[in-house]
């Protein structure tokens, strides 16, 4: 059976049983290099947020209007990240584990 790829319109055949391929090999090298680079770049932000959270002083030593600044930025980095908010509660008793999360 005779397909054809659907960036650059060249002829591929079926490889073997299963789903019918999208794209011709060059296409999808190509595709898949894109997601990575993606992918990497996306990292790469989250490991440089993570590393400004971990230059953050301990918790017991913030007084609470400094801690609820912190928490209300913490949060905000996760929103970007697409990760869901932390409670006041869960962020003091959990500080050190979110930090290196991030």
């Amino acid at each position: 059976m005779r397909l054809k790829c659907e960036i650059c319109g060249t002829e591929i055949e079926r490889k073997g049983p299963g789903c019918k391929p999208k794209y011709c090999d060059a296409c999808r090298a190509e595709r898949r290099r894109a997601s990575q680079r993606k992918t990497y770049h996306k990292k790469e932000e989250q490991r440089k947020a993570q590393e400004a959270m971990h230059k953050l002083a301990p918790a017991r030593s913030l007084s609470m209007n400094e801690l609820l600044r912190e928490l209300k930025q913490f949060n905000a980095k996760r929103r970007q990240m697409g990760l869901a908010p932390v409670s006041y509660g869960r962020y003091v008793a959990f500080r050190d584990e979110y930090i290196k999360e991030i």
